[in-house]
């Protein structure tokens, strides 16, 4: 059965749980006093290099990395630490509600078009 584009994109995960950019920024926070080039990151890791770049740039979108060619770093503690409350906060609302399913959300947008969207 396939699945929605989103879904994959959200489930890229490891077999222990942790999803790569997870595993990135722990690998990076237990380290925090040092800066690392992508293929030493890479290597501790074991993530693909290209991987590692493509994580790299989304979590420095979110500023939970930082970086100064040709290396990277932790992000500052308080957006590290705004970024886990709204985890923190989701993972409650996943437990209380259930997970959202992208897919659903998908189906019932094109089920009920915005006003603006429906043709005449």
């Amino acid at each position: 059965m396939p699945i929605g584009i989103d879904t994959f994109e959200r489930e890229s995960a490891f077999e222990s749980g942790d999803t790569y950019a997870e595993r990135i920024l722990q690998f990076l926070g237990a380290n925090d006093e040092q800066a690392f080039e992508r293929g030493e990151i890479a290597e501790a890791t074991g993530i693909d290099p290209n991987v590692v770049c493509a994580v790299l740039s989304r979590l420095k979108d979110r500023a939970l990395v930082r970086h100064k060619a040709p290396y990277w770093a932790i992000g500052t503690q308080d957006r590290l630490a705004s970024a886990s409350n709204l985890s923190v906060s989701l993972e409650s609302v996943n437990e209380t509600l259930g997970p959202e399913q992208m897919d659903d959300w998908e189906q019932a947008g094109s089920e009920n078009p915005h006003p603006s969207d429906r043709s005449k």
